[in-house]
């Protein structure tokens, strides 16, 4: 017996759905950013370590970067340059997609 079913439509909800939690992570990131600019405990002297706060979303998740070179040591030293806004990151989606 053969049984044939089409698929097409769970797969165009299923990326619909794909969709919505990547607008979703994207728009957390980008106020992670925001709370990592805003809450950062450092003297930045020239604007870059604040302005070098940025975010990666994938098909993995989010994730929250500094490219300036010296951001981690800013940290490593007890400042606060992203780890606040990943708490509030972690946070939020939780609340998101529990």
């Amino acid at each position: 017996m053969d049984i044939n079913f089409d698929f097409s439509e769970i797969e165009r909800e299923i990326e619909e759905y794909e969709k919505k939690v990547r607008k979703q992570m994207e728009k957390r990131a980008k106020e992670a950013v925001e709370v990592a600019k805003e809450t950062g405990t450092y003297r930045d002297v020239t604007g870059r370590l604040r302005a070098s706060n940025d975010y990666v979303v994938d098909d993995d998740g989010v994730s929250l970067v500094n490219t300036a070179p010296y951001a981690k040591d800013v940290e490593a030293r007890g400042e606060v340059v992203l780890s606040s806004a990943a708490l509030y990151l972690e946070k939020k989606l939780k609340e998101d997609f529990e």
